[in-house]
């Protein structure tokens, strides 16, 4: 596997030229646009975004059509794992965007 980093101007045609594409710190908007475009190639470009907060970060990972949750428990795990962590230190979820 060859990693490259590019930090340059984001254009279809890099974007296009690759199997799998990480973003870190794009807006919201643009994300979207570059994970729509990557779905729509033949065959889709992998899409992963992730960024990290402080001590919370997430990940989005779409691999195309064909990708699936295999281990519903593990995703069902830490999504109760964070709202057990938030109500055991009174804190409030606030969604953005």
């Amino acid at each position: 596997m060859r990693v490259s980093v590019h930090s340059g101007p984001i254009t279809e045609e890099l974007i296009a030229s690759h199997t799998v594409v990480v973003a870190t710190t794009l807006p919201r908007a643009e994300a979207l646009r570059w994970n729509s475009f990557c779905r729509a190639q033949s065959p889709p470009v992998g899409y992963v975004q992730s960024t990290v907060h402080g001590a919370m970060g997430y990940a989005f990972v779409d691999f195309g059509p064909g990708f699936m949750v295999s281990e519903l428990r593990s995703v069902l795990w830490a999504v109760g794992s964070a709202a057990a962590f938030e109500r055991e230190h009174n804190m409030k979820r606030e969604m953005c965007g």
